[in-house]
């Protein structure tokens, strides 16, 4: 028996300079979009499938608790993030988290 296709990732890019969606999004709310975005990257990172499915309250609440900001903060942030094409906003539309740019 072969060994299992993992798709988690324990680690990805950490880039020291930033794109617009970062520049956006930390320009916006500071240190809480900062947190939220990558925060969120890491979800995707140890998520199977690398989504993050946000319809269940436990896996919502735990998103906006572990980057430490509040609901409506994370809602907000989200949003922006799908109007940008950072997240798929189509997906988003039903509270799941998929990042293209994260996946490539």
């Amino acid at each position: 028996m072969g060994r299992p296709i993992k798709d988690t990732a324990d680690y990805f890019p950490h880039m020291t300079t930033h794109k617009k969606t970062m520049f956006i999004i930390e320009g916006k709310w500071g240190n809480d979009g900062y947190a939220l975005w990558f925060k969120l990257l890491e979800c995707l990172g140890h998520s199977p499938g690398h989504y993050y499915d946000c319809r269940q309250k436990d896996s919502w609440e735990y998103l906006y608790t572990y980057a430490r900001i509040s609901e409506n903060l994370a809602t907000e942030i989200l949003d922006k993030l799908a109007d940008m094409g950072a997240i798929d906003q189509e997906l988003w539309g039903i509270r799941v988290v998929w990042s293209d740019n994260f996946v490539e």
